[in-house]
């Protein structure tokens, strides 16, 4: 059995590198109306044809127009997870804010302040010399004689403001393409780090697609409570917990055979030592490919199709690459 997004004649389908069923055996021939222009650290963002969605913006507007120079004319749903820069590109959304007035921009309420706060840097702060770590996780202010912190006003924020008409908050509801199609969109809030992020869900009777898009989270549990980078309590709500889906984008970052052997093979001693291991720690903010295969059989429809996302090209093997 297949389900009708898959080999669908309607749409311009792609075989993407790396699809799997719920055992994670690799599916051959299951061409889906999916384009993937990126998962991982190098920039997230994955485009849905049918509901002509885009999931995640963390690419420079050329390789956009490298695809399809009118690309973003077919675009009706810019979906942002999460602020960071490989899933959030700050001049490619200024951009498509510019230039393409059609477009809605759909966020959590989370994101949205802080893109338009003194606070948003997209890229990295600098600690110190040779140590880069990303905003949103270990916030770095300066600082006045006082203790007083310097607020900088953010390069991008006014220009975000400026469109504030063009966003709109994360919630659920039916939305419809400029060619008529419509469907089902369900967010969920999640926790990565320190942050607040959002899982997309997207329901279609019609193409039988129960769709599921989760990256950059670090538990796939249901509904908890954290303290956010700005010492503020949130609630998110986690994954669905009861749900099937016929289609998984699911992050499977690390093997947890592979990270551990890395750590085992650690030295003090070693000059490295310290970026070897903050490159492994940065891997446990997210989901191991063992925790996305336990939540895929339980999840997973029998005949449906699992992609991984974000897999580490170091200690993953379930890389598109």
């Amino acid at each position: 059995m297949s389900f009708a997004f898959i080999n669908n004649p309607t749409y311009e389908n792609e075989e993407l590198k790396s699809v799997y069923n719920k055992w994670r055996q690799r599916q051959f021939g299951k061409r889906i109306p999916v384009h993937v222009f990126g998962s991982g650290s190098e920039g997230n963002s994955v485009y849905l044809k049918p509901y002509r969605t885009l999931i995640d913006l963390g690419l420079t507007y050329k390789v956009y127009q490298e695809y399809k120079p009118t690309f973003f004319l077919d675009v009706d749903y810019i979906i942002l997870t999460h602020h960071h820069g490989d899933h959030l590109n700050p001049a490619t959304l200024n951009r498509v804010l510019q230039n393409y007035p059609h477009i809605r921009i759909i966020m959590s309420d989370f994101m949205w302040n802080m893109i338009t706060s003194d606070d948003f840097k997209p890229e990295y702060e600098k600690r110190k010399k040779g140590e880069r770590v990303p905003f949103g996780h270990d916030p770095v202010f300066r600082t006045d004689e006082s203790g007083h912190r310097i607020k900088k006003q953010s390069k991008w924020a006014q220009s975000f403001l400026k469109y504030k008409s063009k966003f709109r908050i994360a919630a659920p509801e039916m939305l419809k393409t400029h060619d008529g199609k419509a469907f089902l969109f369900e967010p969920l809030t999640v926790k990565h780090g320190d942050i607040v992020n959002i899982a997309v869900q997207i329901s279609d009777p019609e193409l039988e697609f129960e769709f599921l898009y989760a990256s950059d989270l670090d538990n796939l549990g249901g509904e908890r409570a954290f303290t956010d980078c700005y010492g503020n309590t949130q609630h998110v709500t986690g994954l669905n917990q009861n749900r099937r889906y016929t289609c998984m984008f699911l992050e499977a970052n690390y093997d947890e055979t592979l990270l551990q052997d890395w750590y085992n093979n650690l030295s003090e001693d070693d000059p490295e030592y310290r970026g070897k291991k903050a490159r492994a720690d940065g891997n446990l903010r997210h989901i191991s490919e063992q925790e996305a295969s336990a939540y895929i059989e339980q999840h997973l429809d029998e005949n449906g199709l699992f992609v991984p996302l974000h897999a580490s090209k170091t200690f993953g093997t379930l890389h598109q690459s």
